[in-house]
């Protein structure tokens, strides 16, 4: 990115003359391919298998997060079923059933 943003102000730089930017850009890539070699390539392979490494870890975080967001969703939804099931058994109209739900309900936990 910085290479590609070095190249690109030299080809926007309108003040200079042709010579002067041509040496511009023998620079530039005479900077790069210096640093290119500043790192050994064992080094680079260390780089290479760290950043792959953070990658899979970054999408285990990811994984996990996406896992926590939907438990904390069922979460929700259970407590708001909860708040449901209690409005119903404990609603005035199931005394004027001739079973009423928790009826029901106890016969089923005495089983």
């Amino acid at each position: 990115v910085l290479r590609e943003f070095i190249f690109d102000s030299t080809k926007n730089d309108s003040g200079r003359t042709r010579d002067n930017r041509t040496r511009k850009g023998k620079e530039d890539q005479a900077l790069w391919e210096n640093l290119m070699k500043t790192l050994p390539p064992r080094t680079e392979r260390t780089w290479a298998a760290l950043e792959q490494g953070l990658i899979k870890y970054n999408k285990v975080l990811k994984g996990r997060q996406e896992d926590i967001d939907e438990t904390n969703e069922l979460l929700r939804t259970n407590e708001e079923l909860k708040m449901l099931l209690r409005q119903y058994l404990e609603s005035k109209n199931n005394d004027a059933f001739q079973l009423p739900p928790t009826h029901h309900i106890e016969c089923v936990i005495n089983k």
